[in-house]
């Protein structure tokens, strides 16, 4: 949280010394705030009660199986594919969850969705972004294909996520979708998942794991997490100023006097530093091999693995 400091700007008809003191104590107060994590902030001024709900629903649609159902498989996979035979081409992703009961009254602090991260097929050391959207329309997980999958709403968080290591949770912030399915401004059908979808050489997908791996026991299902709370009271009471009493005084011609602005030393702000998302091009055909097989089979049904597959590069020798 950003918080600007204001000059104050005080007349010297008083001693100076009283009002540098004053000046320090306000900017200490307000460098003391603006130092403090913005979440923490929040948590001061609300009584917050956070909940956390695993997804109901969950499907991985691919363009190059345009009308099969991948509903049942243990991952879902975000980007595009052409390590399958035939390629799986664009791949994305659908979530949906059970809104918690939300009290009268309450605001919604923060909403955080959850992806635990499975499998990569990518070059070593590169990232891929990944994407979430609000989904325009209903759809079910035993029958959505891509062909009738219905389409992204809008862009409401997104990650970079390594080709490696893989088993962790990866976050992102779905605080101003989650708002709307409890104010009801937008119908909760779910979040739409996407990631990189270049093809050729720089092709790649992140795998997540959906909740068929969780009821196997072999991963976790997408999470949503959510902090709402209320306005506390006993916060924020704002302190009385003193009013003087006016009382009638003769006009008097004023003398000239200086005016002193007090500007506050700026506190630096740490900007980070993003991390590239670098396009590899590699110096010759790149054939991907493969360490484990895939978890997403489109025919038969997939089972689980939960691994990464990682590209080599191979000098002078063809793809396919």
């Amino acid at each position: 949280m950003r918080i600007t400091n204001r000059a104050s700007c005080i007349k010297r008809s008083a001693p100076v010394v009283a009002a540098l003191i004053l000046w320090a104590l306000t900017a200490g107060a307000m460098s003391s705030q603006a130092s403090r994590p913005a979440r923490a902030v929040a948590e001061e001024m609300f009584a917050a009660t956070t909940v956390t709900v695993s997804s109901v629903a969950d499907a991985t649609i691919m363009a190059g199986y345009a009308d099969t159902n991948l509903g049942d498989t243990v991952d879902i996979w975000l980007g595009y594919d052409d390590y399958l035979g035939p390629a799986g081409e664009i791949t994305r992703g659908l979530v949906r969850f059970d809104l918690p009961a939300i009290p009268a009254g309450e605001e919604i602090l923060s909403a955080t969705l959850r992806l635990y991260h499975e499998g990569s097929w990518d070059f070593a050391g590169t990232y891929d972004t990944i994407m979430a959207y609000g989904v325009a329309a209903d759809w079910g997980e035993t029958t959505v294909t891509w062909n009738n999958a219905p389409a992204a709403g809008g862009e409401y968080g997104a990650v970079d996520v390594a080709q490696s290591p893989v088993r962790q949770w990866y976050e992102l912030d779905v605080t101003g979708l989650v708002e709307g399915w409890v104010s009801g401004s937008i119908p909760n059908y779910g979040i739409y998942l996407r990631g990189e979808e270049a093809a050729g050489e720089n092709s790649s997908w992140r795998s997540f794991s959906s909740r068929e791996a969780e009821l196997e026991e072999n991963g976790f299902a997408s999470q949503l997490v959510i902090a709402y709370g209320s306005p506390a009271t006993a916060t924020h009471t704002p302190t009385p100023t003193d009013t003087p009493t006016a009382t009638d005084t003769p006009t008097a011609t004023p003398s000239t006097t200086s005016t002193y602005t007090l500007t506050p030393t700026a506190t630096d702000t740490n900007t980070p530093t993003p991390t590239a998302t670098g396009t590899y091009t590699p110096s010759a055909t790149a054939t991907p091999t493969v360490t484990d097989t895939p978890s997403i089979t489109p025919s038969p049904t997939a089972t689980a693995t939960g691994v990464q597959w990682q590209r080599v590069l191979l000098p002078l020798v063809l793809r396919y």
